[in-house]
Parts: C-alpha cells; sequence; structure tokens
C-alpha cells in the first residue's frame, strides 16, 4: 500500500471563520520530493527519541520567533537515519511588519503585563505560575496574538489559561536526573501482590534527592533523601517511603522501554509525589515531562504512589509524548490514555489498573474487554478501552513481541491530530509493512470483530 503525498486544509476550531492550517503526510516511496515550504518550517524542538526503529522528532512551528499554536512538524527516520515520513500542520501566512514590531514589543514586556494580568484577575494572585507567553492563533480570517498562562494549582493540578491581547480571559482549561546502584525496600507488585523486598535502584547520583540522568523524584513538602550508596530503607509511614517505591516503579517502566525498544532518552522525566501537601489529593497526571501524583484522600484513592499500574501509566505518557505528541483531549486524548494504559498492563503483565489504590472497588478500570468500535460514546477514559482492549487482545493473538512491536511502529507514525479513524488506518499500515500473510490476518480478524474498518 504506497502512501502518496496528502496537502489539504483543515479548520481549527478557534473560531467560526478560522484562517487554515496547511497539513501535510510525505513518505519517502511516494515519488514526490518533500516540499521546500515544510522543509523550511522554524520552530522550537518539543522532543527527539531513537529507539531501534528510528528516530521521531517533533517540533512546533513559530513565524518571526511566535509559536504558532495547534501546529506540529514531525520527521521519522529509519534505522539507518533515512527520512522515510515527515507529517506536518502549520501556517502559510505571514505576520505583517507592523504586527511583528507590535508583538514583538508586548513579548518583551511580557512580565510587567504579567504583572497587569495578575492585577486584574485576582484568583490568580496565589498560583505558582509556570509560563507566561504570546502565541498566534488562526482565527477570523487571520493570526491573531493570544496570551497563554499555565499554573499550578494548590492541589497539584496544572491549569491553562488563555487571554486576549487585551487581557480578556477568553477559557480555562486543566491539561491533562557519583552514580551508584543502592538497595532499596519496596512493594515491587504493589502492596496487594506482594511483601516488601530489597531491589536495587540504578545509577542514583549521591546528594540530595532520588535522581539519575532520566528520572528525578522529589516531594511536594520537600522532604528530601540523601542518597550516598547506603541502602534506602525507610518505614511504610515515612514520606520518604513513598518517593522510593515511586521511583523504582517508573524507574521499571522507562527502562523497560530502553530495553524493548531501544529508547535512548534525551530529557529526564520529573515526577513529583504528595502533590497538593499538606492536604491529600488525588492528583495524578502527565504534562511536558512532568508526572504530578498526589498521596489519595483516603476515600477513593489511598497512597497512590504506591500503585505499580498509575506510576507506570503516567510514566509510559513520558515516552508516548515524545513519540506522538498527542493530545489530552477528544479521540486523541483517549488514543493517549489507550497507549499509556495498554504498555501499563504489558509491561505489569496484568490488564487491570487502579488495583492497589482505587477504594470504591478492586480496581479503577480493565482492559482485557471485548468492546467494539461502535461503542465510542465521547468519553475519555470509557473510549480509550476500545483502543487498549483491542492493543491487548493483539498481545495475545500475535504473541507479546509482535503485539508490542505492532503498536510501537503504529504509536510512532501518529500526530497531534489523530483520531480513531487515523489509529485504524495506521493500525492496518503497519502490519501490513510489518507481518507476512498468517499475522496480518490474525490482526484483521481482531479488527473485524470488534467492528474497525479493515479496507
Amino acid at each position: 500500500m504506497k502512501i502518496f503525498l496528502i496537502l489539504f486544509f483543515m479548520i481549527t476550531s478557534c473560531a467560526k471563520h478560522s484562517l487554515p492550517l496547511t497539513t501535510v503526510d510525505w513518505t519517502a516511496n511516494s515519488g514526490t520530493p518533500l516540499s521546500s515550504e515544510v522543509e523550511n518550517i522554524q520552530g522550537d524542538a518539543i522532543s527527539s527519541v531513537n529507539s531501534k526503529y528510528g528516530k521521531v522528532e517533533i517540533q512546533k512551528q513559530s513565524l518571526d520567533g511566535f509559536e504558532v499554536e495547534g501546529s506540529y512538524l514531525k520527521k521519522i527516520n529509519d534505522p539507518n537515519g533515512q527520512l522515510v515520513r515527515v507529517q506536518a500542520h502549520y501556517q502559510t501566512k505571514n505576520i505583517s511588519t507592523f504586527h511583528k514590531a507590535r508583538w514583538g514589543l508586548a513579548r518583551k514586556n511580557k512580565l510587567s503585563i504579567l504583572k497587569d494580568l495578575m492585577a486584574k484577575n485576582q484568583d490568580l494572585a496565589k498560583k505558582d505560575i509556570q509560563s507566561f507567553n504570546l502565541k498566534l492563533v488562526s482565527e477570523d480570517s487571520a493570526l491573531v496574538p493570544r496570551w497563554f498562562l499555565n499554573y499550578f494549582e494548590s492541589n497539584g493540578e496544572l491549569w491553562q489559561d488563555i487571554f486576549s491581547y487585551d487581557l480578556k480571559r477568553l477559557s480555562k482549561t486543566q491539561l491533562g536526573s557519583q552514580m551508584a546502584v543502592t538497595p532499596a525496600w519496596v512493594y515491587p507488585k504493589g502492596p496487594k501482590h506482594g511483601d516488601l523486598i530489597q531491589v536495587y535502584l540504578q545509577n542514583l547520583s549521591y546528594g540530595d534527592g532520588l535522581m539519575s540522568k532520566i528520572l528525578k523524584v522529589s516531594s511536594a513538602d520537600n522532604t528530601k533523601i540523601h542518597v550516598s550508596g547506603e541502602p534506602l530503607q525507610f518505614g511504610t509511614n515515612d514520606n520518604r517511603f513513598d518517593q522510593v517505591q515511586s521511583f523504582y516503579l517508573s524507574q521499571k517502566t522507562l527502562g523497560w522501554f530502553e530495553k524493548t525498544f531501544s529508547i535512548q532518552y534525551f530529557d529526564a522525566l520529573d515526577l513529583q509525589i504528595n502533590v497538593g501537601a499538606p492536604e491529600k489529593t488525588n492528583t495524578a497526571f502527565y504534562y511536558q515531562g512532568h508526572v504530578r501524583l498526589g498521596m489519595g484522600d483516603d476515600m477513593i484513592y489511598s497512597k497512590i504512589p504506591w500503585d505499580p499500574s498509575i506510576v507506570t501509566h503516567e510514566s509510559a505518557h513520558f515516552v508516548i509524548d515524545m513519540l506522538a505528541h498527542l493530545p489530552f483531549q477528544g479521540q486523541g486524548g483517549s488514543i493517549n490514555e489507550a497507549f499509556a494504559d495498554y504498555f501499563a498492563a504489558s509491561i505489569l503483565d496484568n490488564p487491570v489498573l487502579g488495583e492497589a489504590s482505587y477504594l470504591p472497588a478492586p480496581f479503577k478500570r480493565r482492559i482485557d474487554l471485548m468492546k467494539k468500535y461502535s461503542e465510542i460514546t465521547g468519553g475519555l477514559y470509557g473510549d480509550s478501552v476500545i483502543v487498549s482492549s483491542l492493543l491487548w487482545e493483539l498481545n495475545q493473538k500475535l504473541g507479546l513481541g509482535k503485539g508490542l512491536m505492532l503498536a510501537f511502529k503504529t504509536l510512532q507514525n501518529l500526530n497531534p491530530q489523530s483520531s480513531f479513524k487515523s489509529f485504524n488506518r495506521e493500525l492496518l499500515k503497519q502490519a501490513e509493512l510489518t507481518f507476512e500473510g498468517p499475522e496480518q490476518l490474525k490482526v484483521s480478524n481482531v479488527l473485524i470483530e470488534r467492528g474497525w474498518d479493515t479496507k
């Protein structure tokens, strides 16, 4: 099946008459050269990751230094370093000289503008501000500037407020490391499936804090662990135990990706527990290289950092984000959650999630189900099981190794605009490229049984 250069327009959801972004999906075997316009897209890198299947790089588009909201450029190289695919969603309109100067001055004075914004919005006074940037949005047949403010709430949740150029609030949305081998005592499978045992934490840096080249774990109440090579053995009521437990689970997850797919990490995952302290919160999310976990309110969740499936799920988002930069809402968000559930279940060899910490029931959700494509309702997590259960069954039908290979190659070719239909197409395409007839038939049979398209 050949993929040819696709060039078409997508209408963004910012306004009724929005300025379209151009979408390109190019492959090396299309017989068409990659356009110079795409080759010359400028912008800051979001992620870069190597695996045994090649290299994936994702960046945002910038026009004269202003990030274009909703844009991306994704390049995929094969294991030999050859560029095999480019996916892009970008703006072709230029900024006028007048607006370039005007908006550039505003960007230069953003700290004083932020001060004015905070004065006008008293609800932001005690927020932990993370970033404040002027970005371009395609709206009303033009490129318009919008202020994007990211901040943490006291319970550790991350939110984003968008303001007009003249500082009127337009929306508010939650956004979902000397080396040592150090002995430590943890629950490797969680407290429900085993006792405390001695494990070894790899490549810890000496000093205050749990840190390696690819992982940093801390506590929001500023309790620190001094690493000197001595065993890390703490009582289960000691906050330091929670840090060690979550470090072990997250390090195991990142190490599994490294071993299974030859992943090379260029950035460290930042994981913080006890978020919201001194309050006990049910916070558990990943965003842009950061995992934040509360301790649980002991009514819905308890001891969240002890739960292997939750820590593994959130840590898996780190790799998923580097490979595809999927969104956190809509069908792309459901696919994002599905892959995190699927990888967690595959790593732990357990299709049940939230088993160790979720209190109202024996578990939060499971993916060893028959959930069909026709059962899409629009719910983020409910719909995610449609995808995760499909991937889980493919593990059973193809064998774990082949199932993981197909899932990874499919994920590697998804992007911020991916939907269930594009996931369906990529799964079929990668199955055709990866497997011979018998395995392709197994994939088709599973898709047909679950109501997915196989044409």
